[in-house]
Parts: structure tokens; sequence; C-alpha cells
């Protein structure tokens, strides 16, 4: 059971990479000004959110298999476990994945400033209207 929770985890943690990856590129190519990768930028960071979705729902399906409670903190997680090597790896994972999910939040914070600001004429840009 804990080793499915921490292979969820652990694809989770590869799928906030990735839409913090798809996320970059957008905010890259609205401060750029390339207005016509945005439409691709777009549909490649929601096939990345979905993903990440979906993994979410995973991990409610692993916690339900293995007993625990479905809004259960990480902290509880790890502390829930007896064996210390399971208990250390397990840190590991969700140390990883807390520390991705803050990066993931950063990111969309940037993003959507790069796309209002990206949104606003160059005139206004420039004179901070």
């Amino acid at each position: 059971m804990i080793d499915e929770l921490s292979r969820v985890l652990r694809r989770e943690t590869e799928a906030a990479i990735a839409l913090e990856a798809r996320l970059r590129a957008l905010e890259l190519i609205v401060t750029a000004g390339e207005h016509r990768f945005v439409s691709l930028a777009l549909d490649e960071m929601e096939a990345a959110s979905e993903r990440l979705a979906a993994l979410e729902l995973t991990r409610v399906l692993a916690l339900a298999t293995a007993g625990l409670p479905l809004d259960a903190v990480a902290s509880e997680l790890v502390a829930g476990i007896t064996d210390p090597d399971e208990r250390v790896a397990m840190h590991q994972v969700v140390a990883r994945l807390t520390l991705v999910m803050n990066r993931l939040e950063t990111a969309r914070s940037r993003t959507e400033l790069a796309v209002s600001n990206g949104s606003r004429s160059p005139h206004d840009r420039r004179t901070g209207v």
C-alpha cells in the first residue's frame, strides 16, 4: 500500500514539474511577444494540468485503498508508517512534492502576471497604465 502511494506521489511530482515547465514556457512566450505561439502553449499547459489533476484523483484512490483519510496531510502519512526505512523514503517523496508544488504556485502567479501584462498594449506597458 505504501509503495503504491509513494509511486503515485512520485508521478504527481513529475506531472507538477511538467506543468511548471509549461507555465514557464507560456510566460516566456508572452513576455517575448510571440503571441502566435500562445495557443499552442496554452494547449500544452492544459494537457499538463489535466494530467496532474488525474494523478491527484489517483492519489485519493490510493489513500482510500490504503484505508487512510482522503484529506490526510503529508505529515500524517509519514507519521503513520512504522517501518523506519519506508518512513524516510516517504518523507523524501513528500518533501520533494511539497517543494515542487510550492514552485508550481509561484510559476502560476508569474504566468498570470505575464499574461495580464502581455494583454496590454506596448504603449501602456511603457507608461505603466
